[in-house]
C-alpha cells in the first residue's frame, strides 16, 4: 500500500485496498470466518488466507487513520528496533504502540485482531427545524451475527447554502443516535468521510443527493459509493450522470463503478452508452469492465463487439474480460458462434496462459456442458499448469450440471477423469482435483480419497482431502455449487 501510495498516488492505493476488502469479503461470505490472530487450526497453511493478508492490510490502514501518520510510523519503528533479530507476536505490536504513543488501543485489537467479522451498519438521516439526526444501527450485533464494534467516524455535511461542517463521533452501541445543529437542509451527508472504516453499510439517499455526491465529493471512495448506489435509480438523470463519469477524465476505479451501475440498470440506452465507450476506451481495466457489462445482458448483438479484443494485438487482460463475457452469452443464448470463438481462443498464447485459462473459467461459471471434451483434454498432464487448473475446476462445475440433468454417462466420464487425476504428480493439480470431487458429490470417489488421506504429506492437500471426504460423507440436500 505504502509503495503504491508513493508511486501511484493516494487514490490508486485506496482503490487497490478496496479491492483487497472485496476479496476478503468473498472469502468471509462463501468460505469461512475467523479472527485475524487464530490459534485453532488443522494445518498452519490454512492461516495463509484472505483474512491474514487482505483483511490484515485493511486493518493496518484503519490503524494508521486512528493514530495519524506521525504516531503510526513512530510505533512501527519502535516495534522494528525493539525486536530486531528476534521473534515477536501481535501483543508485542500492541505494546510498541502504547509505548510510542501513550495510547491504549486494546479495544481496537480486541475487535479487529482477536475478534471476527466487520461492522454491518444501517444509517438513516432526518433534518427538521435546523437539526440533523443520524441514527446508526449495527445489524451484525442486533441480528446475532457478531460483536458490537467501537468505531471512530468522521461525518461531513454540505448544506444547501454551500457550508461544510465536520464532526467526529464514536459509535459504541448497537443502536445510537447523533444530533447536529444544521441550519440549512443538507445536500450531501458523508458518513465515514473517505470510507476509512471497512464495513458494509446501507444509507438510503435521494437521487439528487447521490448525483451531488457522485460528482462533487472530494474523496474517491465517497464518489464510488454514490456511483454504485445510483444503480437503484433507473431514470434518465442517473443514467446520464453515470455516462458522464464513464466518458470523463476520472479515476479508472470510478469509471469502472459507473460501468457496473449502468450494467445493472440495463436497457437499450445503456447498451448504446457502453458500445460507444467500448470504441473509445483508453484504460484496460475500464475496457475490461465494459466488456463484462456487454456480456451481462446476454445480447447476441454484442458478440462481434466483445470478440474483437481476443485478437492477439490486444491486452491480455482485456481479452480475459472478453472471453468471460462471451462464455456468459454462449450459455445464456446457446450461441454456437460464441462457443466456437471461445474454443479457438484456447490456442492463443499469453502471459501465464491467462487467456486460455479464462476460457475455462468462463465455461466453469456458465456450466456449459458443451465444453466437456475440451476440459478433459486440457486437464491432462503435460498441458500448461494454469490451463490445467482452470480445466479441472471447469470439469467439476460441468459434472454438477450433468448430474442435475441426469446425463449419467457423461457425469461418469467427469468422475472417472477426476479420480485418475488424483495420481497427478503436480500438487496444485491434485488439490484442484480433490476440491472438484468434493463439490461434485459423487460418492464413488470416497475410497480413493480416503486412501490418499492416509498417505498424503502436504498440509494443503491434506486439508482439501478432509474437506472433500466430509462433504461426500454428509452430502447437502441439493446439488452443490462450485
Amino acid at each position: 500500500y505504502l509503495w503504491r501510495e508513493e508511486h501511484e498516488g493516494a487514490d490508486q492505493a485506496r482503490w487497490a485496498l478496496f479491492q483487497d476488502f472485496l476479496v476478503y469479503l468473498r472469502e468471509d461470505l462463501t468460505s469461512h470466518r475467523r479472527p485475524l490472530v487464530c490459534r485453532k487450526y488443522r494445518f498452519s497453511e490454512e492461516l495463509m488466507d484472505r483474512h491474514a493478508y487482505e483483511k490484515g492490510a485493511c486493518i493496518l490502514h484503519m490503524l494508521r487513520g486512528i493514530l495519524g501518520d506521525e504516531q503510526f510510523f513512530r510505533s512501527l519503528k519502535l516495534y522494528l528496533t525493539s525486536h530486531a533479530h528476534s521473534t515477536a507476536e501481535t501483543h508485542d505490536f500492541k505494546v510498541a504502540i502504547e509505548k510510542a504513543t501513550g495510547r491504549n488501543l486494546g479495544w481496537f485489537f480486541e475487535q479487529w485482531i482477536w475478534g471476527e467479522g466487520y461492522p454491518e451498519l444501517e444509517v438513516t438521516q432526518e433534518w427538521s427545524n435546523g437539526q440533523l439526526t443520524l441514527s446508526v444501527r449495527q445489524l451484525q450485533a442486533l441480528e446475532g451475527r457478531g460483536q458490537v464494534f467501537r468505531l471512530p467516524i468522521e461525518i461531513e455535511v454540505t448544506s444547501e447554502d454551500s457550508r461544510v461542517a465536520t464532526w467526529q463521533v464514536e459509535i459504541e452501541q448497537a443502536e445510537q443516535n447523533f444530533y447536529f445543529l444544521c441550519p440549512y437542509r443538507p445536500i450531501m451527508t458523508l458518513f465515514d468521510k473517505g470510507e476509512q472504516t471497512f464495513k458494509l453499510i446501507r444509507f438510503d439517499k435521494s437521487l439528487q443527493e447521490l448525483v451531488y455526491q457522485a460528482t462533487s465529493a472530494g474523496a474517491l471512495m465517497d464518489r464510488v459509493r454514490a456511483v454504485r448506489e445510483l444503480s437503484a435509480w433507473r431514470m434518465s438523470e442517473s443514467i446520464n450522470t453515470l455516462a458522464d463519469i464513464l466518458n470523463g477524465n476520472e479515476h479508472p476505479g470510478l469509471r469502472m463503478a459507473a460501468v457496473t451501475s449502468l450494467a445493472e440498470i440495463g436497457g437499450d440506452q445503456v447498451r448504446e452508452i457502453l458500445v460507444r465507450a467500448d470504441r473509445e476506451a483508453d484504460d484496460p481495466a475500464v475496457h475490461r469492465t465494459i466488456l463484462w457489462a456487454l456480456g451481462l445482458s446476454a445480447d447476441p448483438r454484442n458478440i462481434p463487439i466483445i470478440c474483437r479484443p481476443i485478437e492477439p494485438e490486444h491486452s491480455y487482460f482485456v481479452a480475459v474480460g472478453a472471453v468471460r463475457s462471451l462464455a456468459h452469452i454462449a450459455v445464456k443464448t446457446a450461441s454456437t458462434e460464441a462457443f466456437d470463438i471461445l474454443s479457438a481462443a484456447i490456442d492463443r498464447t499469453s502471459w501465464q496462459e491467462v487467456v486460455a485459462a479464462a476460457v475455462f473459467h468462463g465455461f466453469h461459471h456458465a456450466r456449459d456442458c458443451r465444453a466437456l471434451d475440451l476440459a478433459i483434454a486440457h486437464s491432462a498432464y503435460g498441458r500448461p499448469l494454469p490451463i490445467r487448473l482452470a480445466a479441472i475446476g471447469c470439469l467439476g462445475a460441468i459434472g454438477i450440471e450433468l448430474r442435475r440433468r441426469n446425463l449419467n454417462a457423461d457425469s461418469a466420464r467427469v468422475a472417472s477423469t477426476l479420480v485418475d487425476l488424483l495420481s497427478d504428480p503436480n500438487p496444485r493439480a491434485r488439490t484442484a482435483t480433490i476440491r472438484a470431487l468434493g463439490k461434485l458429490g459423487d460418492s464413488s470417489a470416497l475410497p480413493r480419497l480416503r486412501q490418499l488421506s492416509q498417505t498424503e504429506c502436504l498440509d494443503m492437500i491434506r486439508g482439501a482431502l478432509l474437506d472433500a471426504i466430509s462433504r461426500l460423507e454428509s452430502p447437502p440436500n441439493s446439488l452443490s455449487t462450485i
